[in-house]
Formats: structure tokens, C-alpha cells, sequence
């Protein structure tokens, strides 16, 4: 469909100056001009529609297919550092790269078929796309684990009877009141997790910035949040 779409406005482009060329009067001329501009327009928006609805979906899919094993992933991290004894984690896990890998597909394969000629537009927008749906379902699974931690050391405060402390961890926040770990080594397991939950939005942040594009603003208010718990 971009192909189509290229074809058709170098078509125009070709033959316009041509029927200009056969109106002398300088009013009639800029008159078939505007005329020829606005079929141009007329003809391809329907093909720019159906394009941007393709990118869409193509791109819907590449999120879906990316993010469904967030659970797993952020499960899997908590098992390596609940009661195991493991030493805190000072780089980002493996899935996070993949998480984007789709995308680099995607433009290899577009590149292959169209080579050339397809735009860095095109490009930036399935970026744009991509970035802002994975990182906006990352910001949700992280968000939501870290309030568990928060939930869970809570419980296990009351259960100790450290009823104060047990309150401020309590508060329904990614980030219980008064944690910093900047500058520290985690020794708990909660901190190791939320080290580590730190270190893997950092890396995502990094990521997406090397492609030129934003992250969702949900992911973005997420990396100010968990600043306190970062190296």
C-alpha cells in the first residue's frame, strides 16, 4: 500500500508540470494547478488511511506478541531472589532486549522487500507504535509488582508486630515511603527485586531511546517514581 501510494504521487508529479504546460494564461494556470493539487489529495488519502491502519495493526500485533509473557518474566525474577540467598542484581535481565526485538524484525524484513524506498517515516512511526504500546504494558506489570512487594512486606511487618513500620509500607505505592537505595547495596530480598525492577526500566528507557522515539507517558512517570531505587 506505500508502494501504491509512492506510484501514484510520482505519477502526479510527472504529469502535472505536463498539463501546465499547456495553459499559457497565468489565471488559468495556477487555477488547473490548485484543481490537479487537490484531486492528488483526494485520490491518495484513502490510501494513506489504509496504510496507517495496516502500521497499526501490524504494529498492535508485534505489542501483543512481545508482552505476553511479561507475568512470567517479572515471576521469574522474584523467584531468584525470594529466600535464595543470591547477591543483588547489577544489570538489566535478558527479556528486556527481546521485548524490542520484534520491531527490529519488522524493519529487516521492510527493508528487505522495499529496500530503499521505504521511508524513514514509516520507520519512526511503527517505532513510535511499538515503543509506546510496550513500554505502557511494562510500566502496568511493574507497577503492579511492586505494589504486591509493598503489600507483601507489609503483611509480614504485622506478623512481626512492627505495626509502624508495617503502616508506611502499606501505602498502596510502587515505592513505600522513606526507601532509598541510590548509593546502596539491597540486602533484602524486596530490595533485590525492586533493584532489579529498576535496573530492567532503565535498560527499557535506554532502548527506546536509541530508536529516536518516546515512551509512553504512563512509563515515563514510572521511571521518575522508581528513582529511589536505582544505583
Amino acid at each position: 500500500m506505500l508502494q501504491d501510494t509512492r506510484q501514484l504521487s510520482d505519477l502526479f508529479a510527472e504529469i502535472l508540470p505536463r498539463i501546465l504546460d499547456q495553459v499559457t494564461d497565468g489565471a488559468k494556470r495556477e487555477d488547473a494547478k490548485q484543481t490537479m493539487q487537490t484531486a492528488l489529495s483526494h485520490i491518495l488519502r484513502p490510501l494513506h488511511v489504509d496504510s496507517e491502519n495496516a502500521l497499526a495493526q501490524t504494529a498492535a500485533s508485534m505489542v501483543a506478541s512481545s508482552c505476553s509473557q511479561l507475568v512470567s518474566h517479572l515471576r521469574r525474577t522474584t523467584s531468584q531472589y525470594r529466600h535464595t540467598g543470591r547477591d543483588a542484581p547489577t544489570t538489566a535481565s535478558p527479556y528486556v532486549g527481546a521485548l524490542l526485538a520484534s520491531l527490529k524484525e519488522a524493519e529487516d524484513v521492510a527493508d528487505q522487500v522495499q529496500g530503499p524506498d521505504i521511508s524513514m517515516d514509516t520507520k519512526i512511526r511503527m517505532r513510535e507504535i511499538v515503543c509506546q504500546g510496550v513500554s505502557k504494558e511494562l510500566a502496568k506489570v511493574m507497577l503492579d509488582a511492586l505494589a504486591t512487594i509493598s503489600k507483601t512486606e507489609a503483611s509480614l511487618l504485622r506478623l512481626r508486630g512492627e505495626r509502624r513500620k508495617a503502616s508506611v509500607s502499606a501505602e498502596d505505592t510502587p515505592v513505600p515511603q522513606g526507601t532509598d537505595l541510590r548509593g546502596k547495596v539491597p540486602e533484602s530480598d524486596n530490595d533485590k527485586i525492586r533493584r532489579q525492577i529498576w535496573l530492567d526500566v532503565t535498560e527499557m528507557a535506554s532502548l527506546i531511546g536509541r530508536l529516536g522515539v518516546q515512551p509512553h507517558p504512563e512509563f515515563q512517570d514510572l521511571v521518575q517514581t522508581i528513582a529511589p531505587l536505582g544505583i
